[in-house]
């Protein structure tokens, strides 16, 4: 990104409410011309929003070399501005920040008094711009402009009545209202009033179809889940009582890849199952031990416990009480 300075004359004897200070296309100076298209000034207007703070005129463009300033009193504001891409170029008008519209640039009183006699005619804007291969400059920002005694422009039409630029409409100061108006402009990258309600309108929009696409892709993958899961369990029917299908399909469905994993460890219904040994004569009078696999709880594992505790709770948990019941019997 590329600054420059030009030097454009202002000739006016009291301050202006309004300064365009660029027309669409060519923009000639004596260090050469800058272009400017309409999507350059616009961009040069968001680019201020976003940044949020207003621009300041200063003397001699000393804001922005604040080592050739021989006392701080140098470095104040001679006023305050903000930026508009209108029909014509860019302009420079109120300061969004703190001023209505209607009440144009702001300037101090010792800016006025200065006007008002004659000690400051001519303006030079601090503008970003890019260089194009053909060579051609074309502004996209601007982040200062200054007072000066030295016009270089070419061709620049007197703006003695400057600030006779279009109506600007009475809003308020910064409020939340105007907050809000500052964000949709961002947002949308329009400086138009008509053109962000539009906008917005059209990012509405796209919002809800998104919301609507993805209600439909949620049910969709439901669906092909509900299809993977009855697929899993009538492959593995021989793992399945039908007490713990409806249960086992509803997790299925949340998660097809558990249902998967589940169905490959578990073993099958009768199998693995809990089952009740016949008693031997001499075990006639005897509690018999819950199983699985055909174990009972004190012939299982560490590592078997832990694999089942994660498998089945509710199996885990019977089966280390009835172990814990025939403990207490025997004492």
């Amino acid at each position: 990104m590329n600054t420059a300075r030009l030097l454009l004359s202002l000739d006016f004897s009291s301050p202006p409410r309004e300064v365009c200070i660029l027309r669409y296309g060519e923009n000639k100076t004596a260090y050469g011309s800058f272009w400017l298209s309409k999507e350059g000034a616009e961009e040069a207007v968001r680019r201020f929003l976003e940044h949020g703070a207003d621009l300041p005129f200063d003397t001699e463009h000393l804001s922005e070399e604040p080592e050739r300033a021989s006392t701080p009193e140098m470095l104040a504001a001679r006023g305050w501005f903000g930026l508009a891409a209108r029909e014509d170029g860019l302009w420079l008008v109120a300061p969004p920040f703190f001023q209505k519209p209607s009440d144009g640039i702001f300037w101090t009183e010792a800016t006025r008094a200065a006007f008002a006699q004659k000690e400051w005619r001519y303006f030079s804007p601090s503008i970003s711009f890019r260089q194009d291969p053909e060579g051609k400059r074309w502004v996209v920002g601007v982040t200062s402009c200054a007072l000066t005694h030295h016009p270089a422009t070419i061709g620049q039409t007197s703006l003695l009545h400057a600030g006779k630029g279009p109506a600007a409409k009475d809003e308020p100061i910064m409020d939340d209202e105007k907050k809000i108006a500052l964000a949709a402009r961002t947002l949308t990258g329009k400086t138009d009033e008509g053109e962000v309600r539009g906008a917005l309108e059209a990012l509405k929009q796209k919002a809800a179809r998104a919301d609507e696409l993805e209600a439909l892709l949620a049910a969709e993958k439901k669906q092909r889940n509900k299809a993977e899961a009855q697929a899993l369990l009538a492959a593995h029917k021989h793992k399945v009582t039908p007490a713990e299908e409806p249960e086992l399909l509803k997790k299925g469905e949340e998660d097809p890849a558990w249902l998967k994993g589940f169905l490959s460890v578990k073993a099958s219904v009768g199998a693995g199952a809990v089952v009740a040994q016949e008693p031997t004569p001499s075990q006639s009078n005897a509690a018999q031990p819950l199983q699985v696999a055909g174990k009972a709880w004190e012939q299982l594992a560490p590592l078997e416990k832990h694999n089942l505790h994660q498998r089945d709770k509710t199996l885990y948990d019977a089966m280390k009480q009835d172990f814990e019941q025939r403990q207490r019997a025997r004492l």
